[in-house]
This record gives C-alpha cells, structure tokens and sequence, in this order.
C-alpha cells in the first residue's frame, strides 16, 4: 500500500511540475515581451523562477506530508492491533477452559485448525485477521503471521490421559514480540515464544 501511495504521490509531482514549467515558460515569455518594452525583462523572470522554486518546495512539502501521516496511521494500527490481541487472550482466559473435555472446547471455538493425537491430544486454532489463512495442518506456531498482525492469536489446547484439558498456551504480540501465555491448574506464565 505504501508503494502504491508513493508512486502515486510521485506522479502527481511530475504531472503538475510538467504543468508548472509550461505554464512559467509560457508567463516568461509574455512578461519579456511586455517587459522588454519597459526595459526590465530581467526582474519579471527572476520573479517567476522565484515563484516557479516556492511551488515545487511546497509540493514537495505536500509530497512528503502524507507518508508521515500514513505512517503515523500505520503505528496507531499497530496499537490497535496489540490491543486487540491482548483482548482475545483476555476473552480465552476469562472462557476457564482448564478441565473441559474435548467436546466443551470444540463447543466454544469449533473444529481446530489442526489437531494431534500422537502422545497426547492437541488441539490449535487461529484468530486471524479476515482473509488470512495459515497453511500449516499441523501444531505449530505462525510467528510471521503474528509480527505481520495478520494471526491476532493462537490457542494451542493439550488434553491429558482422561482427555480434558490439562493445560494451553496462547501466542500473541505484545509490543513487538511474539509472547506465550502457558496456563495450568497451577497458574500461567507468560514469556517471549522464543527464548534466548
């Protein structure tokens, strides 16, 4: 979208530079003509080049303010998009899904988006952004889908031996770092997703 906007911004500066320069170039000669009969041609050009540099430094002025605007605009996404995610770990903490059996939480969030039956049942689902998609069927995290705001969250459900729910974890994005929420009967712990 950047790209889009500054190439647009560009072309709208050449555009209306072209114009600028037809038009200084048409005003020069019709005030030398009017001029040369006074005896002051000179003055009348460096006033309209002085005009011609004041309207391409304002242009360019023009040119550069709305990048900072949209970047700006960009940042206050960002903000958003961290408040967002903080809410969605808020609204699956508050679901108390710790000892829920396997139908309880597809009752509560629907068919997972990948699920795993190996030594233990896991079961993962996303909270993406409408029409992002991540690929992977297996359990696994989306940590380019999570710094890119596209996977608000992912909620990694682990069943125990009498198939309730032992414990979860929630990966998010907290101030530019991909976090893990681990939650158990015990407590949670919240840490970067990948440590050091």
């Amino acid at each position: 979208m950047k790209k889009y906007l500054k190439t647009m911004l560009i072309e709208m500066f050449l555009i209306s530079s072209i114009a600028a320069c037809n038009t200084v170039g048409t005003n020069d000669e019709v005030v030398q003509e009017e001029n040369s009969q006074t005896g002051e041609p000179q003055e009348a050009t460096e006033k309209s080049e002085q005009n011609t540099e004041n309207a391409k430094q304002d242009e360019e002025n023009e040119a550069t303010n709305p990048t900072e605007e949209i970047d700006e605009a960009t940042k206050e996404d960002n903000k958003e998009a961290n408040n967002t995610d903080e809410n969605i770990v808020e609204d699956i903490k508050k679901k108390n899904i710790i000892g829920k059996t396997e139908e309880e939480i597809k009752s509560m969030f629907g068919e997972p988006q990948a699920s795993s039956n190996k030594q233990f049942t896991q079961y993962r689902y996303d909270f993406t952004n409408e029409g992002y998609q991540y690929s992977e069927e297996v359990i696994s995290i989306d940590d380019a889908g999570i710094q890119e705001g596209q996977m608000k969250a992912q909620l990694i459900v682990l069943f125990s031996d009498n198939q309730t729910v032992d414990s979860y974890n929630i990966y998010y994005l907290k101030d530019g770092e991909v976090m893990n929420l681990w939650v158990k009967p015990e407590g949670e712990i919240e840490s970067p997703a990948h440590g050091d």
